[in-house]
Parts: structure tokens; sequence; C-alpha cells
């Protein structure tokens, strides 16, 4: 039951929930300006892009990979899967450790091991290695789609906290289709380890801009303190959830179907032909 009038005992107008900002000296400057919000938007739509392109830009490539690798199917699907295994561990560090120590460093860091892994994978001698760093790239893709995330809740407020998310879930939601359509392209000029330089690339656009135009947001009074203990009781309370369980399973099934589809899709193993 919602609240209550105190003088007739009616229900009581719903309070009305204005766009705002949450006030901090460390918020990103012009954040309350209509074309500061669209660089966030750009900056942050980027970062949360860098985990499917990661993860699916490559799925056209698969039969060079077995080939160059001298790999059998099954272990160039298992890459694969060391990047999603990568993806979710990240996540689960990540996101503690940005609440504890700020949200500039844990980004910087990640990102910087996702361009080293990158440029790993590229030069793997083997399909194991090749394993060892998508682990890793995995790792330091799983930073710009929490941290950002995260950077929104940190800023915005009100309706237009809602808005940014909407934005940012768009982004989520084209990625991974847009990310094999672009890796079938660019294998018309390049071979697989020339995609992983791309993401690479990709990799350092992100320091860049990360480090030139997002400001640390987490101020000090905000930050947890609760160490591994709190994270593990607030993890424990999640999986009791079972709304926030059924919906992670719904996006880990979709998650799934497409990654599924480009990968039996004949025309996405097929390089171009001049």
């Amino acid at each position: 039951m919602g609240p209550v009038d105190d003088d007739t005992g009616a229900p009581a107008a719903p309070e009305v929930v204005e766009d705002q900002i949450m006030t901090s000296t460390l918020v990103y400057p012009h954040a309350e300006t209509r074309s500061g919000r669209l660089t966030y938007v750009l900056v942050l739509g980027l970062l949360v892009a860098l985990g499917p392109f990661t993860i699916d830009l490559y799925l056209p490539a698969f039969p060079a990979v077995r080939a160059d690798l001298a790999a059998t199917e099954s272990a160039v699907q298992i890459t694969l899967t060391a990047t999603m295994i990568g993806f979710g561990f990240g996540q689960l560090v990540i996101g503690p450790w940005s609440d504890a120590v700020g949200r500039r460093m844990p980004l910087l860091v990640a990102t910087g091991v996702h361009v080293l892994a990158s440029v790993g994978v590229a030069g793997s001698p083997d399909v194991r290695w090749v394993v060892v760093f998508r682990i890793l790239q995995g790792v330091g893709a799983a930073g710009g789609g929490v941290v950002a995330t995260a950077i929104v809740r940190d800023v915005f407020g009100g309706t237009l906290l809602i808005r940014m998310l909407a934005r940012i879930a768009l982004v989520t939601g084209l990625a991974p289709i847009m990310a094999p359509v672009v890796g079938s392209q660019l294998l018309c000029l390049l071979d697989w380890r020339c995609l992983f330089v791309v993401v690479a690339a990709y990799g350092v656009l992100i320091l860049i801009l990360a480090f030139g135009l997002i400001a640390e947001t987490l101020p000090e009074e905000r930050r947890t303190t609760g160490g591994g203990r709190g994270t593990a009781t607030s993890f424990f309370v999640l999986l009791w959830d079972r709304q926030f369980v059924g919906v992670a399973v719904i996006g880990g099934l979709l998650v799934r179907e497409c990654s599924r589809t480009f990968r039996a899709h004949p025309s996405s193993s097929r390089r171009c032909t001049a």
C-alpha cells in the first residue's frame, strides 16, 4: 500500500522525480548540458561495446583460425567459451573493485589488460595460447561494461538515469549483432590475426578517451569498505532474488542463441573473394 495523506486519509499523490544530476565536484564537467550528455552517451557506448566486439568480432574467422593453427573445431570453439568465462569473472572482480577504489583506475587497468591480451592473441603460436589470452581479453573487456554502467548511476538520477541506461542497453543489444558483420567485412581485407590487432586498437582508443574524458565519479565517502566479505554477502542476496535470477537467465539465453546463430550461419564463415 502506498503513502496516504495525513489529513484526508486518501492515497497521497506520487512524487514527481525530476531529471537530475548527482552533485559532486568530481563529476564530469558540462554533464548538465545536452552536449555533455551526448559526449557521455558516445564514450560510455564505446566502453559497453568493447565486450561484445571482443567476443563476437572473430566468429566469421573460425575456419581460418582452425586452418592456421591446425586445431580442431571444438578447440577453436573453446576459445569463444574462454572469453565468456573471462568476461563473467571480470565482472565479478572489477565491479566490487570499482566500488571500493573508484571508477577510473579499474577501468584503465582492465582496458590495459585487454589491449595486451589482444596483441597476445594476434601473436599466439597455437590454440592453447589463444585460449589463455582470450580469458585475459574477456577479463579486461568486462571493465568497460561494468564501469560504464556504474558511472551512469554515479552521475545521473531520476528519469534522466533511466534514459541513459536505456541508451546503454541499446548499444549492448546492437553490438553483438554488428560485431560478426564487421568481422566478416574485415576478413575481406585482413587475416584473422589482424582482427585482434583491430580489437587492440579499439582498446587503445578506449584508454585515450577514458584517460582524457572520464573523470572520477565516485567520491570517497560513497565507496564501499566491507571488503570481500561484504561483496560475498551481496552476491548471496542476489542469488536468492528470483526476479534478478530470472532476468539474468533470460539475458544469458539470448546471448547464447545469438552466438549459436552466427556460428551456424553458412555465410558467417566464408571469406570474401575478389
